[in-house]
């Protein structure tokens, strides 16, 4: 087990990378793990965060979600088809930005997955999420045929479209594939007569944009939408056992000052007081 000191300026440093990248200096960009698993974890994290908060207007995201439940969408299948494009859009724009950021997003991926136990791949979705991970390694993931054109259904969403374009597209995404998977329909089959672009009704898309928000609907999309901007898609896909996490050879624990001097404290009840001094047990 890493054990670092105290991690009082490390944070410092992570807390003006999200500022910097969100250029928003005035709003509070919460980055809500605080344990990381490396420092390049740590750093793409706040990227992200910070990214998030330059590239999307969650304001939308969350009218746009709150209609869509409301009118019969599945809530768990919609929010992580919003998190998976949304990803895509956030972490292709910060790369165009900020070049190193590839680099630093490979380097964290895998720091992550090693630590984890188990990896979902119960359904498409979490098979999406999983490859989508593996693509950002560098790696070229075999999924079957359905998951597959539904990834490159997802890749032809245009990055640099407004906000609302996007949500367009991925309304066609669910009406196109999960509407029917949903519905147990087999569109494996070969005959299967998808829906397309074509044949689906969206002159009035952006009417959403009215809607009065009920406080029930209201809650629990802010609750989602808090968790989707406060934590990276790669976290969703994988679980780690409480032994493993707790004795990972590799785990980084930051501890801050106040509980350095805890520590410090009960070494001296039990064992009596240093020799030497506190500053120099820091170097």
């Amino acid at each position: 087990m890493k054990w670092i000191y105290s991690s009082y300026e490390f944070e410092n440093r992570i807390n003006n990378l999200s500022w910097t990248i969100s250029g928003k200096y005035d709003e509070d960009v919460s980055i809500s793990n605080q344990d990381y698993y490396s420092r390049e974890v740590a750093m793409y994290f706040a990227i992200m965060a910070g990214a998030r908060h330059k590239y999307i207007e969650w304001n939308l995201v969350r009218k746009y979600l709150i209609n869509r439940v409301k009118g019969g969408y599945d809530s768990s299948t919609i929010l992580s088809l919003v998190q998976i494009v949304l990803n895509k859009v956030v972490e292709s724009k910060v790369i165009i930005d900020r070049p190193g950021v590839e680099d630093i997003r490979s380097k964290a991926y895998k720091d992550i997955i090693s630590g984890f136990s188990k990896i979902y791949d119960e359904d498409i979705l979490q098979k999406i999420k999983y490859a989508n991970v593996l693509e950002g390694m560098g790696k070229h993931p075999v999924v079957d045929g359905l998951t597959r054109r539904i990834m490159n259904s997802i890749k032809e969403i245009d990055v640099n479209k407004d906000i609302i374009d996007i949500l367009q597209d991925i309304d066609k995404v669910y009406l196109m594939y999960f509407e029917q998977i949903l519905q147990g329909e087999d569109i494996n089959n070969k005959e299967y007569n998808y829906k397309t672009k074509d044949n689906i009704d969206f002159d009035t898309f952006s009417d959403f944009m009215y809607d009065e928000l009920y406080n029930d609907e209201e809650n629990f999309i802010e609750n989602e939408i808090k968790e989707i901007a406060s934590s990276m898609l790669v976290e969703s896909i994988g679980e780690t056992s409480i032994k493993e996490s707790s004795n990972s050879a590799n785990r980084v624990i930051y501890v801050d000052e106040e509980m350095v001097n805890k520590i410090y404290e009960k070494i001296e009840h039990y064992y009596g007081r240093s020799y030497i001094n506190k500053s120099e047990i820091k170097k």
